[in-house]
């Protein structure tokens, strides 16, 4: 087996390939397109679980990109111009679908393929007189294609020099037209990171449209520096955002300097929003910014290494400029740089227009960095020894939870998130402790908070009762609530509907809700923790984590909650707990009967679990159900061989060992008995 390309698709925890397979065809379409759920443990894949998924088979070479919404499969040649596939799965809906597209057509083909493998020739046959129609039409003469590093969104770039892009299943067709001055025929490599659509050509130029108008933004002569060198992109979405190229001779960071012509071609919405989001990358600033206390403190730089990153006319496009200025700003280290931030910070009020001219951005920047260069300055002059030390996660949490902390929501945001990916255990413990919600013993049990619910009034000041009141918000900012279900989902799923049920026990007592209220209440809990769930397989334990959304599945207020827990229980293969969900909504009424069709129909379809289960599941079989209403559920599942034979006979005439159908003989003859005795 040869890997050609690969994916992390890592909000689904899967990894999506593409391989060669055992028995190729001649004509090129001879790979597999794979996936498989991984497990993130930190920043290492530890381990992968489940079987390996097919989603498609006897296609070319593809490559793939993905999105927070989809993974777009795109075919290389051999294959129908503007023919692509999107691959996206639901954990609500419990479906994985596989879409068929064609460029400038949408969605033309969509089913549920959750066993299925899709043959690319036969997707592409059935849609051969659409994009036969289209082969010869300009918007599907894609020459290149670039996937944008934080959003996903993909840009197709086409020879006439339109720009498409593709954000999951969603088209926009001539999104921006590049400038008549660009040939695209001549481009060699291309990439999309933050506002800006950037690509190399044969000429050794490097040019940056504007990835909303086209607009060209900047030109780069790469000659002097990369004469007779073949070199590639590079993009990061790290602790700081950069993007670069790089050679056998070294690897380069891509840095505009041409601020005037970038803001003059770009409107003042643009231009501010594009800057907010550099702006939230305050906490990358500051990591990196503790890792050059240790790794610069008492290094000598030169004297002007960083005068001319300081400079007016280049501005603070990232907070990667400031972290590295700061890494030698100390007096005496670089003086002619600290001293021109100084100047801009000073001049802030003074001067309506900055040199920069991006005054609306620009002042945040030179906020924060006055604030991290003053702390700087007191760390290494040793008046604070705070910095130095390295934080616990119990320090941060606890900081962080704090209403009267300075720290903004966003940042907060951010660092919690930091925290729950990289020590998820020691965060759970301390958020249930700083919020006097529980403890967690040496076997992996949280003992919650015992709340006397049989009082007629609770006492809104303790702490877990004031927890369930103001859920999901908080004093803090922080969603606090969903933060913990996240955890405990991950971590200790068994416990997390004893959670959310004594939350909301409390919610209801305080504020003394019936049940009719409850149903029409604005803020359900169970509702709030089931949204805050990743699948399944991104917990510990997963038959845990399966049984927990199920549970809340049942007590949410999402339409049709009991049959879509029973699917989830079938999808995992959970036989007992579907039968007894089923058997605990036996009330004869019609949602009993669609829930007990599609646990029958299941069953059926896995005849090695029939002996084990037979008699649970006629206990559970609805009491007013008729021998006709019966035989049309088997229709569904068992269509006769022949129509002129009736099902019922045919039921009659099986063998007992025929488990698939002769298992529901002895029942059929029961309910046939049943209705002659009525009849009588």
């Amino acid at each position: 087996m040869e890997l050609c390309s690969v994916t992390i698709d890592e909000s689904r925890g899967r990894v999506i390939w593409v391989e060669t397979q055992s028995r190729g065809n001649q004509d090129g379409c001879h790979y597999s397109v794979c996936t498989r759920t991984i497990m993130f443990e930190t920043t290492d894949v530890k381990y992968c679980v489940g079987p390996v998924l097919t989603l498609l088979q006897n296609c070319p070479k593809c490559d793939l990109y993905c999105s927070p919404f989809a993974v777009t499969i795109w075919p290389s040649e051999p294959c129908p111009k503007g023919l692509y596939f999107t691959w996206h799965s639901d954990s609500h809906l419990l479906r994985n679908q596989l879409d068929t597209h064609v460029l400038g057509q949408g969605r033309c083909l969509s089913e549920d393929r959750a066993g299925t493998v899709v043959d690319f020739k036969s997707a592409a046959s059935k849609l051969r007189h659409i994009w036969a129609q289209k082969a010869s039409q300009p918007e599907l003469q894609v020459i290149a294609k670039t996937s944008h590093v934080s959003t996903g969104v993909l840009f197709l770039i086409c020879s006439n020099g339109c720009v498409h892009t593709l954000n999951g299943a969603e088209e926009s067709l001539n999104a921006l037209k590049l400038p008549a001055s660009i040939n695209v025929a001549d481009s060699t490599d291309w990439f999309a990171y933050r506002f800006v659509l950037g690509a190399v050509f044969k000429d050794n130029m490097f040019r940056v449209v504007s990835n909303t108008t086209g607009v060209l933004l900047q030109e780069l002569d790469l000659s002097t520096v990369f004469s007779g060198m073949n070199f590639r992109f590079w993009t990061i979405m790290g602790m700081i955002p950069r993007t670069g190229i790089w050679s056998s001779k070294g690897i380069w960071v891509l840095q505009m300097d041409n601020i005037e012509s970038v803001v003059s071609a770009m409107g003042p919405t643009e231009a501010a929003a594009t800057l907010h989001s550099f702006n939230q990358d305050r906490l990358a600033g500051r990591t990196a910014l503790q890792g050059a206390y240790e790794a610069y403190s008492g290094q000598r730089i030169g004297e002007g290494a960083g005068k001319g990153v300081a400079g007016p006319q280049h501005g603070f496009q990232n907070p990667g400029l400031m972290v590295s200025v700061l890494q030698g700003a100390e007096a005496g280290h670089k003086p002619q740089a600290s001293q021109a931030l100084q100047s801009l910070y000073e001049r802030r009020e003074e001067c309506m227009e900055p040199d920069t001219r991006l005054n609306a951005t620009t002042q945040p920047l030179l906020q924060q960095y006055w604030a991290l260069h003053q702390e700087k300055l007191g760390i290494w002059d040793k008046k604070s020894n705070e910095a130095q030390r390295p934080f616990t996660v119990q320090e941060v949490v606890c900081r962080l939870v704090d209403s009267s902390s300075p720290l903004s929501v966003n940042l907060k945001k951010s660092e919690m998130n930091f925290l729950c990916l990289n020590a998820p255990v020691a965060t759970l413990v301390t958020l249930l402790d700083a919020l006097n919600l529980g403890t967690l013993d040496e076997n992996g049990h949280i003992n919650f908070q015992t709340l006397p619910l049989d009082e007629e009034e609770l006492d809104p000041s303790l702490p877990p009762v004031s927890f369930g009141v103001q859920a999901p918000e908080s004093e803090s900012g922080l969603p606090l609530f969903e933060i913990i279900c996240t955890l405990m989902f991950k971590e200790c799923p068994t416990q997390l509907v004893e959670f959310v049920h004594l939350c909301q026990q409390a919610r209801d007592k305080v504020m003394d809700a019936s049940a009719f209220s409850r149903k029409r209440s604005a803020v359900q809990l169970y509702d709030v923790a089931l949204g805050s769930l990743p699948g399944p397989d991104h917990s510990r334990n997963q038959e845990g984590a399966v049984l927990a959304t199920a549970k809340l599945l049942q007590l949410s207020l999402t339409s049709h909650g009991a049959l879509n827990a029973l699917k989830l229980l079938l999808k995992y293969k959970l036989w007992s707990e579907a039968i007894g969900l089923v058997q605990e909504n036996a009330d004869n009424t019609q949602r009993h009967s669609e829930l007990y069709h599609v646990l029958l129909m299941a069953i059926l379809q896995n005849r090695e679990i029939v002996p084990e289960y037979y008699e649970r599941l006629w206990a559970c079989l609805p009491q007013k159900i008729s021998s006709l209403e019966f035989l049309k559920l088997l229709t569904t599942h068992h269509q006769p061989s022949n129509p002129r034979i009736h099902l019922c006979q045919q039921v009659l005439c099986r063998p007992q060992d025929d488990l698939q159908i002769g298992m529901v003989r002895d029942q059929l003859i029961k309910l046939l008995g049943r209705k002659k005795v009525k009849g009588r």
